[in-house]
């Protein structure tokens, strides 16, 4: 238990205590001791005026005593009863500052092996006394200063003349950072009433600590041949390391090098910084090396590589502070990878497809994704791609196993984009983790880290389209082809006990390959070529354009193009009958809105503000205005009257339009068919007839099994007549195809008798 003296500073101009009468005491309790700031003062018994007798401290007061205290109001009187309190002598003052003293040189003094003069309790309320009592604080941070001055002057002067060299010059470097750093924590914990008291009230002036460590940094650390022998002794660790390819004897001595650095705030610019830049001349110089030799293969070249990155990021972790770590990896990885990005993408890749080796495609795109190497990349991915679907495509000798191979080689492709090139975003739940505090007690159980989500890279999906297109155009009929007959044949085969999500899978997968064919291009499309084509308004322009910059991103390597033939529009007019809703088609839109502008427009005039039509051709023009302005829905009047538009007409908004109904649709006039035109769509009957001739002609041979010639050209007839008449020359020409397809055959006796193969 504490008394008083202990708990309370008492003013020393003040006689407030001594003053007071001294109550007699008993020979027992009387003390005869010289004061000194070394032992406990006399004792004083504080109590209160209204207490009872001398054991009134120990008693227990009832609840009525307390409840009549409690009640009582006014000031309360303190009486102090024992020996006054008598001024400490100086002697006695200097005798405990000269201890501090002795304690300060004994604690930073190197090699000192003998004990201190006091124990720590004694030697901390010598320290309290004499900077509280005898205003000794001056002298006191005086001597620390100067004993540290001596103390990293010995430190730095032993070190440089160290006889052991290199990694071995670490060891005492350490051993002599450790040595400081923990006696300079026990004289900041001696010394601290010198902190707490004097140093708080010269708030110029460091405390212990901190002053100690500055000038360990300024006198010891940052010293030419301090700074030179840790640089040397990093570059001579990491190159015999790197060298050998194993841990070095004094590894362990890093790590402390690291902390002791890292306390001293120089880390950063003297060891990161040191083995980054150690690290970049070191793989630079091998990279080098190993390309000019030619001893190494692309696909070896990035083995090595990749052991080279976990080696680095393994050392890294063992050694540096995380903070360092990825630094680390990124720069050996930039170094070895430097100017060999096109080599290792052409050949390492070509290598790794042909075995079909996923798992190092994988770590080959995580390599390059850390460089930025991707576009590379993605190029050679899609170079081998057409490249080997070329060779697919064009290998006539296996033209039956062309679709099985596309398939094997595509799904592989596939996975690669979808399970390889993939980058990799971290979940909302890691990112909030990462960002609250770990927990307090270390047999918490952390949760495990949410798997970060991953997505394709757009640019390699995109590249494996484009690179099927290619490729499949280096024969541009014959993969259409034998697509469709392995579908035949997988139709005619039947799932053979498969399930129906497996049988449908598989002819997914091949359906997967049309698109690349040509059979679907623009060719194909139901309507005819653009031949015309109109100026847009400039805000319906505008749109158009944003639209098509959203398009392109969103969709990168596809062309979009406006047909405005096929456009429509709506439109609000505004007549004297009132507000019409107008359907009409695009090139009619655009005509009745220069009609906002004015009311009474030329032909000329409309001709050049809309530039529908060719130069030489104003078909296109005439008919747009024909169907405004002389059919059954006139919103247009020309004049002069009549049915033809001719170009000397003018034309006036009809302000009078009247119809029964809101929403007007107003029918464009069509153009005369072409016998291009009409050619090409007579052989798209043909075509859709050939279809549903060999329909009826394998419906009518499964229900007869064997008919002849004659029997089935009726039969066939027979079961189209209600769509159309055939020619007996087509169905002569189908029946000829599906033998050819396997699905008829001529009987061997009687050629004019065909059988059904089931």
């Amino acid at each position: 238990m504490q008394d008083v003296f202990t708990l309370l500073t008492l003013p020393q101009t003040s006689k407030a205590f001594s003053a007071l009468p001294v109550q007699p005491q008993t020979a027992g309790r009387t003390s005869t001791r010289e004061p000194s700031r070394s032992a406990s003062p006399p004792r004083k018994v504080a109590r209160l005026d209204a207490a009872s007798d001398a054991a009134s401290g120990s008693s227990v007061r009832t609840a009525g005593d307390a409840q009549s205290i409690a009640d009582r109001r006014g000031p309360i009187l303190l009486r102090v009863v024992g020996h006054p309190i008598k001024p400490v002598p100086d002697s006695v003052n200097e005798a405990d500052y000269a201890l501090v003293r002795r304690t300060i040189r004994m604690l930073v003094t190197p090699g000192e092996t003998g004990t201190l003069p006091a124990t720590y309790d004694r030697i901390y309320r010598a320290c309290r006394a004499a900077v509280t009592e005898a205003g000794k604080g001056e002298g006191i941070y005086e001597a620390v200063k100067m004993e540290l001055e001596r103390c990293v002057g010995t430190i730095e002067r032993t070190l440089a003349s160290e006889e052991r060299k290199s990694v071995e010059w670490l060891v005492p470097f350490t051993d002599a950072c450790a040595w400081f750093e923990k006696q300079v924590g026990l004289l900041q914990s001696l010394l601290a009433y010198l902190d707490t008291i004097y140093v708080a009230e010269q708030p110029q002036l460091p405390k212990v600590k901190q002053l100690a460590y500055s000038m360990f940094t300024d006198s010891v650390i940052k010293s030419a041949r301090i700074t030179q022998a840790i640089t040397t002794g990093i570059a001579d660790w990491l190159e015999w390391e790197r060298t050998n390819r194993a841990s070095h004897p004094l590894r362990s001595y890093i790590p402390r090098l690291v902390q002791h650095t890292r306390a001293h705030g120089l880390y950063a610019d003297i060891v990161e910084s040191t083995y980054i830049t150690l690290t970049h001349t070191f793989y630079i110089k091998e990279s080098d090396e190993l390309a000019s030799a030619g001893a190494m293969s692309a696909k070896d070249f990035l083995a090595h590589v990749q052991a080279r990155s976990k080696e680095e990021l393994e050392r890294a972790q063992e050694v540096l502070l995380l903070e360092s770590v990825a630094a680390v990896q990124d720069t050996a990885d930039n170094a070895l990878l430097a100017g060999r990005l096109q080599w290792l993408a052409k050949d390492a890749l070509e290598s790794l497809m042909a075995a079909r080796n996923d798992a190092q495609l994988k770590k080959m795109y995580k390599l390059f994704a850390k460089v930025g190497g991707l576009s590379v990349l993605s190029a050679a991915f899609k170079l081998y791609i057409q490249k080997t679907v070329k060779a697919i495509v064009t290998d006539e000798e296996h033209d039956e196993e062309m679709v099985p191979r596309l398939l094997e080689f595509k799904a592989f492709a596939d996975k690669l984009v979808t399970q390889a090139f993939v980058d990799e975003t971290p979940s909302p739940a890691a990112v909030s983790s990462s960002t609250q505090p770990a927990p307090s007690s270390s047999k918490t159980p952390l949760p495990p880290a949410p798997a970060p989500a991953t997505h394709p890279n757009r640019e390699f999906q995109y590249g494996l389209r484009d690179a099927f297109h290619a490729g499949f155009k280096a024969r541009r009929n014959k993969p259409a082809e034998m697509i469709a007959k392995h579908l035949d044949r997988a139709m005619r085969r039947g799932q053979k006990g498969k399930r129906d999500e497996d049988f449908a899978a598989e002819l997914d997968e091949v359906l997967a390959l049309y698109p690349f064919t040509d059979d679907n291009d623009r060719s194909n499309w139901p309507f005819t070529a653009r031949k015309n084509d109109i100026d847009l308004p400039p805000w319906m322009q505008q749109d158009l354009a944003d639209y098509t910059e959203f398009y392109k991103k969103k969709h990168q390597g596809r062309k979009l193009d406006w047909d405005h033939a096929l456009g429509t529009a709506t439109l609000k007019a505004r007549f004297n009958a009132g507000e019409k809703e107008l359907s009409v088609s695009l090139y009619q839109a655009v005509i009745l809105l220069l009609f906002n502008e004015e009311t009474t427009i030329s032909y000329a005039d409309i001709k050049e503000q809309t530039r529908l039509g060719a130069a030489t051709d104003d078909a296109e023009l005439q008919r747009t205005l024909q169907s405004l302005a002389c059919g059954k829905k006139r919103v247009l009047r020309k004049q002069p009257s009549g049915k033809d538009v001719n170009p000397t007409d003018v034309f006036h908004f009809n302000a009078d339009f009247t119809d029964p109904r809101y929403q007007v649709h107003i029918n464009s006039i069509q153009s005369k068919e072409t016998p291009e035109e009409s050619k090409r769509t007579q052989s798209s009957i043909e075509a859709d007839r050939k279809h549903a001739l060999d329909a009826a002609i394998v419906r009518v041979m499964k229900a007869k099994k064997e008919l002849s010639y004659e029997q089935l050209k009726t039969a066939t007839i027979e079961a189209v007549k209600k769509h159309f008449v055939p020619e007996v020359g087509m169905i002569k020409q189908r029946i000829q195809g599906l033998v050819e397809q396997e699905y008829l055959r001529r009987d061997e006796d009687d050629m004019n008798k065909y059988i059904y193969v089931a």
